[in-house]
């Protein structure tokens, strides 16, 4: 009798583990991740940059007041100022706003690092994978081998992707724009473009950071805006005679708002800024008839010298007019014509003994010190007017009348 045979439970085979080999579309997916935290980190970092500023501006106009009342000994009364109790509250919300911004930074620099970690392995899981795939000598698989050898040459040679993201986003191709001032930063030995939130900077030796504290008091009149380029990752100024003007300009004037002591002035740096670069170059600073017509008397050779005239109003608040000396040259020597870009303002005639550091210090530092209603003070003090050697002083009600006697100096 045969033996029954009996029916073993039937055992299902283990299926073979998938594979964690990541194929491109998955890839792709992993990055797409990537890019959104790493869009969220440079927004944090964007608002980190615009509260910095802001806060250092804020605090700068808070010591000015502060300085301000106690000059006028009315510190008591401080209290009562809305601008600096609204500065005060304002600036609490924004060191709130700040320490949240850099705790957010942190978490996000944390999810960073992880997120490199991934892409390294991921990267590695890539080069091993395909590796044993391209071990595969069949015609079919030949095809998707040499595919795969591309992919890890392009893994291997490209940068890390993270790191790439993480730098300021600065388009690669050529495009230009205009910037106003506003947007300006000055820094130590650059300056910084901001622009439709995109930030550029540009290497520029002789800027200060103590610059972007004094163009707050500064109205740029009549200016133009500065003229970008950028070219791939060059940041270019195509005015760029327009910026170091009034990084010279705004240097001189420094002494204005206590970061510098008076200068001594240097006219061999201003040698280059005769009336032919003027008129080349900044022809938007003379703007007005007598302006251009003081440049056409000016002596071609001689350097026309800016001077930061410190209007201080009654309660102790401070702007910087443009306004310039001129040189003139007469029979018995050399004129200075003092001339401010506002056009209201009378024209002062100096006399000096030769065009030199020495014989104009004086006048210059008496334009840029501190004091108050300098026209009135200087027509009303005989002894101030020979300490200067101030000769004349000629209004433009008429200009023709104007630019006669200008003539007759000339000729004297």
């Amino acid at each position: 009798m045969k033996r029954p045979r009996i029916k073993r439970p039937r055992v299902k085979s283990k299926k073979n583990k998938k594979s964690s080999f990541r194929t491109k579309r998955s890839l792709i997916k992993e990055q797409n991740k990537i890019k959104k935290k790493i869009k969220k980190l440079k927004s944090v970092i964007q608002k980190e940059q615009k509260n910095t500023i802001s806060l250092e501006t804020k605090k700068k106009r808070i010591q000015e007041i502060e300085k301000s009342f106690k000059k006028n000994g009315i510190i008591n009364q401080l209290k009562y100022n809305n601008e600096y109790n609204d500065l005060k509250n304002n600036n609490k919300k924004n060191t709130t706003s700040s320490k949240k911004h850099k705790s957010e930074l942190s978490k996000l620099e944390s999810d960073l690092l992880i997120i490199n970690k991934d892409i390294e392995q991921l990267q590695k899981e890539i080069i091993k994978n395909s590796e044993t795939k391209i071990v595969l000598t069949k015609q079919a698989n030949k095809k998707r081998a040499q595919e795969i050898k591309k992919e890890i040459a392009k893994e291997k040679t490209k940068a890390n992707p993270i790191l790439e993201k993480f730098k300021e986003n600065k388009p690669s191709i050529r495009h230009s724009f205009d910037v106003d001032w506003d947007n300006v930063f000055f820094k130590d030995r650059k300056i910084t473009i901001r622009h439709n939130n995109q930030w550029y900077d540009k290497y520029i030796s002789e800027s200060k950071k103590f610059l972007n504290e004094i163009k707050h008091y500064y109205k740029f009149h009549n200016v133009p805006k500065l003229k970008v380029l950028i070219e791939k990752e060059r940041v270019i100024i195509q005015n760029e005679e327009v910026l170091f003007y009034h990084i010279d300009f705004l240097n001189i004037t420094a002494s204005n708002f206590g970061y510098l002591q008076l200068p001594k002035l240097n006219i061999d740096k201003w040698k280059k800024y005769n009336k032919q670069y003027y008129k080349s170059n900044l022809t938007f600073l003379l703007h007005t008839h007598t302006l251009k017509k003081l440049c056409e008397y000016s002596v071609p050779k001689l350097p026309i010298i800016p001077v930061g005239e410190a209007v201080i109003s009654s309660n102790g608040s401070s702007t910087i007019h443009n306004s310039f000396l001129f040189p003139l040259k007469s029979k018995t020597g050399y004129l200075l014509i003092w001339e401010s870009i506002e056009e209201g303002k009378a024209s002062y005639v100096f006399s000096i003994n030769s065009y030199s550091n020495k014989s104009i210090q004086n006048i210059f530092n008496y334009i840029a010190g501190e004091t108050q209603n300098k026209r009135s003070s200087l027509l009303s003090s005989q002894d101030l007017q020979n300490k200067l050697n101030m000769k004349e002083r000629i209004l433009h009600t008429d200009l023709n009348s104007w630019e006669m006697e200008i003539r007759q100096l000339v000729k004297k």
